[in-house]
């Protein structure tokens, strides 16, 4: 069993971090960060929010999502938060709960291509080829 808001919670901690700019310590040490430091204007009850109004399925694959995925490390159904624009920050309406899967596989291609992209998948699926 899962904690709901434990999870989301975890994912708005991770966003907060890659946001965040790389830092140079006084003593040449760094910590890893961006170029530039991302906006993050959402909260983990936003995030909840989306997940739900989506009806649990990921934005790009429209499968449901398991929040128990979550609980395993490196999971690829587990679920996401995708930028839909990868040039802007967190806010809620350039957000999309995805699974690890497609948001990975997604990286900075635009919506488009994207789509395009699954739509081959999908053929290719369908043929019994794999």
């Amino acid at each position: 069993m899962y904690n709901e808001e434990k999870i989301f919670k975890r994912m708005m901690s991770r966003i907060k971090t890659s946001s965040r700019k790389t830092v140079i310590r006084e003593n040449g040490s760094y910590s890893r960060g961006r170029k530039e430091e991302l906006e993050v204007k959402i909260t983990w009850q936003d995030i909840q929010q989306k997940y739900h109004q989506q009806n649990r399925l990921c934005h790009w694959f429209k499968i449901p999502i398991d929040l128990s995925h979550n609980l395993i490390r490196w999971h690829p159904l587990a679920a996401s938060c995708d930028r839909l624009d990868n040039n802007a920050g967190y806010t809620n309406d350039n957000i999309v709960i995805a699974t690890r899967f497609s948001n990975l596989g997604r990286g900075a291609c635009t919506e488009d291509i994207f789509i395009e992209s699954l739509d081959t998948i999908k053929q290719a699926l369908g043929k019994d080829n794999v």
